[in-house]
């Protein structure tokens, strides 16, 4: 019997130990430093054996380097380290001749120098449980030397500064404990891990929030374009007011729901912007609206009043986009559902609407901002704030810009400068020759539009001439039958344009001036500039590197 009471304890305290190594987990930080490599390499320059005054400087750069990566959240004893030895750096460079006001600086130096240590280590005890202890408490459980905290006394209050002696035999000891406290223990404990293999943040509230927003958004849109009021007893718009927390939100009309589900989408952003994949989800939610990709299949804006209300119902989303640095992301997505010959024709011909509308209204912009600089230069003293085009009360001043180009601000889109990018909005020559060798029926007035946003800018004749082409390859008529063609060069009437010759002449265009590129072990310069391989891998390049260095 007391045999199996013995080997009942053994098991349960083998049990016992199986659940706790279970349950241990290992904190994962994100470092300053690219690698445990990295991180020793400082540590053996600044306690190694074979340190010196030389190493010990590099190490002070590569500290100040990760400084600058992580700012407040750079380790307590990182910056502790880093005064210290800025210090004694500071102090080998004078000899033993150094006159008195030299003296009484490094001594005012190292009482600054040791103030922050102090400072530096007393917050990695800081709680809110712990605010009240003394600095000597603060410095037992670091096992710091009461000494230390004396020393910060004085040299933060005293009216006289400790001897230069002990002063620095006081930075020799705080370097010593630093090795134990800090740079020993995290060299042994310290493990590579890869990005990709941390959790991210759980964003499926988030997401479901997104979602929400957008399936309500789309519901008050029908309401709006269709005439359909909003059922207070359905248990269906009950689930969709959801997200919506206004106590009165059943008697509003659909319109200002339409602005409160934007106004809350533009919230989301706010609170997750640092979420990695934001633009993915909104892009993916945004396509799953159903009745925003159907009705323009029914029957297109063919009437300015048909295509007014259309733009008046749905120009805060798209204002939204562009604010929050989505647009573009948008704008390709439905570019790939144009383009894609597996997709329904309908969702074709609506993304193809949708994305054609979001490419004039940047040109629009592009047009207004060309008056707006011939009216700066002309009344400099006259300030006229593009950022009024974000919002739904856009100054007149503004929107006579407009009016300049011959644009209709009630049938186009309206966007402005955002805080996070000012809307330049281009496209280089790769991107329109990609899409050119793809362009079907529903893609091919997209490109022609994009044709004003590529960037060298092209003339208007060559424009014209890239349009002709694109319609003689969509239709497979020969240059007799499109008599207006400005080219000479087009009046054999026996041929049949293809993509290719769209291509050959865009890419034929008037690059007058072509910067020469240097490739060098897959780093391509380009003058001051250098790009990589798309192959490279990132995630192993920290801030302040490059990855071929």
């Amino acid at each position: 019997m007391d045999e199996i009471n013995i080997q009942d304890n053994q098991d349960l305290n083998e049990s016992f130990d199986d659940v706790t190594v279970k349950k241990t987990k290992r904190k994962t930080l994100v470092a300053p430093w690219k690698n445990i490599e990295e991180f020793n390499k400082v540590y053996s320059w600044i306690y190694g054996e074979k340190s010196t005054n030389e190493t010990k400087v590099l190490a002070c750069r590569q500290m100040t380097v990760w400084k600058i990566r992580r700012a407040n959240l750079t380790p307590a004893a990182i910056l502790g380290t880093l005064v210290i030895l800025e210090i004694q750096l500071r102090d080998s460079k004078n000899d033993s001749t150094c006159s008195a006001e030299e003296l009484k600086e490094l001594q005012i130096l190292y009482a600054s120098a040791f103030t922050r240590f102090f400072n530096y280590m007393s917050s990695i005890m800081q709680t809110q449980s712990q605010n009240m202890k003394t600095m000597y408490e603060t410095a037992k459980e670091l096992n710091l030397r009461s000494f230390v905290v004396d020393l910060r006394h004085i040299c933060a209050h005293g009216q006289d500064m400790p001897s230069i002696e002990i002063l620095r035999s006081a930075s020799k000891y705080c370097l010593r404990w630093l090795e134990d406290f800090y740079w020993k223990s995290q060299s042994h404990s310290m493990q590579n891990v890869d990005i990709r293999d941390v959790r991210s943040k759980d964003t499926t509230n988030f997401e479901q929030n997104v979602w929400n927003l957008f399936q309500l958004y789309d519901a008050a849109l029908k309401c709006c374009l269709k005439g359909d009021k909003i059922n207070k007893k359905s248990p269906r718009w009950e689930r969709l007011l959801e997200p919506i927390s206004d106590p009165n939100k059943f008697n509003l009309s659909p319109f200002e729901i339409l602005g409160l589900a934007v106004k809350n989408l533009g919230n989301e952003v706010k609170r997750e912007r640092n979420t990695m994949d934001l633009s993915d989800v909104y892009v993916d939610a945004f396509l799953q609206m159903r009745f925003f990709f159907t009705f323009i299949n029914e029957k297109l804006p063919e009437t300015d009043e048909e295509l007014e209300n259309v733009i008046q119902h749905t120009q805060g989303l798209f204002r939204m986009f562009a604010i929050y640095d989505l647009i573009e992301d948008v704008f390709r997505s439905l570019l790939a559902i144009v383009e894609n010959n597996n997709m329904e024709s309908q969702r074709r011909k609506a993304a193809s609407f949708w994305a054609n509308q979001i490419v004039l209204g940047f040109i629009a912009f592009r047009s207004c901002k060309e008056i707006y600089k011939i009216e700066k230069e002309e009344n400099p003293t006259q300030n006229f704030d593009l950022n009024s085009l974000n919002f739904d009360n856009t100054s007149k001043r503004v929107l006579q810009f407009y009016a300049r180009c011959g644009i209709n601000s009630k049938t186009t889109l309206i966007f402005g400068d955002s805080v996070r990018r000012p809307w330049v909005w281009t496209f280089k020559r790769e991107f329109i020759t990609e899409r050119i060798l793809f362009v079907n029926e529903y893609s091919i007035e997209v490109l022609k539009n994009v044709l004003h946003l590529v960037d060298p800018q092209l003339t208007e004749s060559e424009i014209k001439r890239l349009k002709t082409l694109l319609d003689l390859n969509l239709s497979n008529e020969t240059l007799i039958d499109c008599p207006d063609v400005p080219s000479d060069d087009l009046n054999d009437t026996d041929n049949i344009f293809t993509p290719k010759d769209v291509v050959n002449q865009l890419e034929n265009g008037n690059d007058d001036v072509e910067m020469q590129d240097e490739v060098d072990d897959g780093v391509k310069k380009c003058g001051v500039w250098s790009t990589v391989p798309d192959c490279q891998d990132w995630y192993t390049c920290p801030i302040g590197s490059l990855i071929w260095d």
